[in-house]
């Protein structure tokens, strides 16, 4: 989407950035992910929700964030709270 957006991403940056993120041991989390796994509510819609609006407007299909989305409005549902 940063592309659509006007701001492309060489692919050496993009590697970089999936491997400091997902290689096991890794400190680099999102505060989100941080949230999820400590059991605190989490900006479902003010993260997720506003990229995947983003994503649409620049008429791209975002399946995964909606997907994403839900779970974590599911997620604050169950705690009690809305973020």
């Amino acid at each position: 989407m940063v592309s659509a957006a006007g701001h492309p991403v060489d692919e050496q940056t993009r590697a970089s950035l999936i491997s400091a993120f997902t290689t096991p041991g890794s400190p680099f989390a999102p505060s989100m992910y941080r949230d999820l796994e400590q059991g605190r509510p989490v900006e479902a819609d003010q993260v997720l929700g506003d990229l995947a609006d983003q994503g649409r407007a620049r008429h791209l299909a975002t399946p995964l964030l909606d997907a994403a989305t839900v779970r974590l409005r599911a997620h604050n549902a169950r705690l009690g709270r809305s973020q």
